[in-house]
């Protein structure tokens, strides 16, 4: 896009180009999310559980939530992203908006999710997803 100053080309062509969807990996050695940058990495998600081995990589629009206003794209193999702007908890694709899945390795990531769902803070849409 001329208007977006965006790679819209390239990030279409990242999802309309190659089979199923990415599945996009969340990590974080120390277990802790104050002062950190979680590793992000993305590979192939196939229903049937096949590996991949390709070079493919998608534009995957992170949609960080709630009350994180970004547009950070992961269009690269594996990179990181800064969590200490995130509050309490926070969730990758906020409100479903693009197809693909998210796997929270990190164990304090999962834990702050987890205590929001308990605390009525996390939609239904946002649990299933």
């Amino acid at each position: 896009g001329e208007v977006s100053g965006r790679p819209v080309a390239a990030a279409m062509e990242s999802w309309t180009r190659q089979e199923g969807f990415p599945l996009l990996v969340v990590d974080d050695a120390n277990n802790t999310l104050r002062g950190k940058r979680l590793h992000l990495s993305q590979r192939r998600f196939l229903a049937d559980g096949t590996e991949w081995e390709g070079d493919e990589v998608w534009h995957i629009p992170l949609q960080p939530g709630p009350d994180l206003p970004t547009s950070d794209v992961l269009a690269v193999r594996s990179g990181t992203w800064d969590a200490r702007t995130a509050k309490d908890w926070f969730k990758f694709n906020f409100g479903q908006v693009a197809p693909y899945r998210v796997l929270y390795a990190s164990k304090a990531v999962r834990s702050a999710q987890i205590a929001a769902i308990l605390a009525g803070q996390v939609s239904g849409l946002d649990r299933i997803g």
